[in-house]
């Protein structure tokens, strides 16, 4: 099953964010648990409560109902909303450690946003 999960916030410690400075999104890519084959690309959005430890308002804002056939077309998919939630702030990517090679479980990258361009 290939899959591929990340957190992004506007902010690099969450955990340490008031609620409101912890939203986030979070991005996924699945492929179909019943072997069919399909990909699918699921975007959830909401804030982070550290107190409380979970999630608040985590509501479901991206899923193509029919995924994809092709491994490609849904990374094509998901590397475009990446690209956006950077373009937008959500510049903060926390994933999870598969290999337990982290010493906090997960994995940081700070996105760089490409400069735009000027229409002069």
């Amino acid at each position: 099953m290939v899959a591929m999960v990340e957190t992004f916030y506007k902010t690099d410690n969450p955990q340490a964010a008031s609620a409101l400075d912890a939203e986030y999104y979070e991005l996924s890519l699945l492929s179909d648990p019943n072997g069919t084959g399909r990909y699918f690309v699921k975007e959830h959005h909401g804030w982070w409560d550290e107190q409380a430890k979970q999630a608040r308002h985590n509501i479901v804002v991206l899923s193509p109902e029919d995924g994809f056939d092709d491994y490609e077309d849904a990374l094509k998919v998901y590397n475009a909303q990446k690209q956006h939630l950077a373009e937008i702030g959500f510049i903060h990517v926390l994933s999870p450690d598969m290999y337990g090679e982290s010493e906090k479980g997960y994995n940081y990258e700070r996105l760089q946003v490409p400069a735009q361009k000027s229409n002069q």
